[in-house]
């Protein structure tokens, strides 16, 4: 072979085998097209998610995948179809869940012609309902309901019966919600009387709880009665200080030629349910009414909170709640709240259209303290005021008795008192190292009146403060005084192994601090599942049912409601 045939050969094969592997490649590619094709279709029936996986009839359903645009129906479990589909993209539908779907839940099916794919993921069915409402009588604005039940998570509003028309509360301002929990708060035009609340499911569907009792004049979250703090007012930049930053000044004749009366520090103001009664140092009083909104809250310029509610006063303002500005002076009727603990209250305002680091005025108040020094000591207590126990060197060692004393955060001798106001009698055993405590009358251990005020207390086998081994027994010396809630009810608290025996019980409650009138079968029920009311020998004596034992350490609420009489009293025993 000469060299030019040579060359012709080596070039014919060369360009060959670049024809071949042409053919060969593009082959191949199309081929790979062919395939990736088939891949596209196949994906564009499965389902890479779906949202959300636990559903309720009514509630849009979002599925995710690819060729989605190709689905017919939807199958839900119980072989229910939907055919309404919302194609929102290729790899994006959206469906409403439908009724009747098997409420054991199963496959999620989407079908496309003669193909159809099931997802991975079971659908499970959701039933919210509320099994609980505490406090099931009475609230008033700004208590806090706790509901308890199943699925609650689909709850997403609350709607109150205001005076003005219905209150909606958004999920958003519940002050919790889980899967079987929901707190909420009595909003502030929350209207007076008997009515329901409706709680809203994401699907648009309603649940009405027990009819409740709003009042207007419960407790609300400042009860008791404040006093100036030091300092005591002064301004500041808004949305930016959270107390006087510029100018401050103490109780005092200048601060009293603001509002004559209410700036020294004899003055002070009382929250007592949804009245404001401001007592001036020249003894006057003046009588109005506030509400408290904690889900009214402000950021501040770098979008942090900054304040924690707003507090409206209506006919009255707080000490000293003026604007004073010259020639701008007038009364503030709604302050921004930018602190509230036990024993501390800060409360800002700046007319309306005041920007971050604009002008504001604070007013900084604590409440007002009852000291004790010498013991027993006979005192006339508010719910919420603090009280100081004095000339106790080792009274960080004490047992605090839960049903009239909390401890105040940070001190050993400060306590916020817990029970109703009025007038009680504070004993102090330094051999058990307790206080004891006892409502009044006339000077005397209080009684039980006709009406269901007064007093209640426990006398019998098995209990005992501060721990059981100071047992009461049947000798009178000992009884316990219940602590007065209001609304004719009465609580003790005892901790399983400490304060009340785990397995043997046998007490009574008394109208009086010895013997005389009591409770008995025919006057008190209970429905607990853990305590009877005896009878015969035993009339009126509360003991465990067989085979019941209390959890140790388990804190047991006995609470004694006398609200619909004295003849008809109901006891109720609540694990805390």
């Amino acid at each position: 072979m000469n060299d030019l045939m040579k060359d012709t050969y080596e070039k014919n094969s060369l360009i060959y085998l670049i024809a071949v592997l042409s053919v060969f490649l593009t082959g191949t590619v199309v081929s790979s097209c062919e395939d990736s094709k088939d891949d596209a279709m196949s994906e564009g029936l499965s389902i890479k998610v779906f949202s959300p996986t636990k559903v309720i009839e009514g509630q849009e359903v979002m599925i995710t995948g690819t060729g989605l645009d190709e689905v017919t129906s939807v199958e839900f479990p119980g072989k229910v179809r939907v055919t309404d589909i919302k194609v929102v993209s290729h790899n994006d539908i959206r469906v409403i869940a439908p009724a009747g779907i098997s409420p054991e839940g199963g496959d999620l099916t989407l079908h496309a012609g003669n193909q159809s794919v099931t997802a991975r993921v079971p659908v499970t069915v959701g039933n919210p309902s509320v099994a609980t409402l505490s406090p099931g009588d009475r609230a008033g604005i700004g208590a806090e309901l706790t509901l308890t039940g199943t699925d609650m998570e689909f709850f997403e509003e609350a709607i109150f019966p205001g005076t003005e028309g219905d209150i909606a509360v958004a999920a958003i301002d519940f002050i919790r919600k889980s899967t079987s929990l929901l707190k909420l708060r009595v909003p502030v035009d929350i209207r007076s009387g008997r009515a329901q609340i409706r709680l809203v499911t994401c699907a648009g569907s309603e649940v009405w709880l027990p009819g409740l009792h709003f009042v207007l004049d419960e407790k609300g979250p400042f009860e008791g009665e404040w006093v100036w703090a030091s300092p005591a007012w002064g301004n500041g930049a808004y949305l930016v200080d959270r107390m006087p930053g510029w100018w401050s000044t103490s109780a005092g004749a200048s601060l009293d030629e603001w509002a004559p009366g209410e700036g020294l520090a004899e003055a002070s103001m009382v929250f007592s349910g949804a009245s404001l009664i401001k007592k001036l140092s020249d003894g006057t009083e003046v009588e109005g009414e506030y509400a408290v909104d904690l889900t009214k809250t402000k950021k501040d310029a770098e979008g942090n909170d900054w304040s924690v509610g707003q507090l409206v006063t209506r006919d009255i303002n707080v000490l000293c709640g003026v604007w004073p500005k010259a020639g701008e002076e007038h009364d503030i009727y709604t302050y921004d709240i930018l602190e509230f603990t036990d024993d501390r209250l800060v409360l800002c305002y700046a007319p309306d259209g005041t920007e971050a680091w604009g002008e504001a005025y604070f007013w900084i108040f604590e409440r007002k303290v009852v000291k004790v020094s010498t013991y027993p000591a006979d005192v006339d207590i508010m719910e919420g005021q603090t009280i100081l126990l004095e000339d106790i060197d080792d009274i960080a060692d004490w047992w605090i008795d839960p049903d009239f004393l909390a401890r105040v955060e940070g001190t050993d001798d400060k306590f916020t008192f817990q029970a109703m106001d009025g007038i009680y009698r504070i004993h102090a055993d330094h051999t058990l190292r307790y206080f004891a405590v006892e409502v009044l009358s006339d000077s005397e251990p209080a009684t039980l009146n006709d009406d269901g005020t007064g007093a209640v207390w426990v006398i019998g086998d098995g209990i005992g403060k501060p721990s059981n081994a100071n047992d009461i027994g049947w000798g009178d010396s000992k009884a316990i005084c219940m602590a007065p809630l209001g609304g004719k009810k009465y609580r003790i608290t005892l901790v399983a192994g400490e304060q009340i025996n785990t397995d043997a019980i046998n007490f009574k409650f008394f109208h009086q601090k010895g013997w005389g009138g009591e409770f008995q079968h025919n006057t008190l029920s209970t429905s607990s599942n853990l305590v009877y009311i005896g009878e015969g020998d035993d009339n009126g004596n509360v003991k465990l049912r067989p085979n019941v034992t209390l959890e140790s350490n388990t804190a047991y609420e006995f609470m004694v409601d006398l609200s619909g009489g004295i003849h008809n009293a109901v006891l109720t025993v609540t694990p805390k």
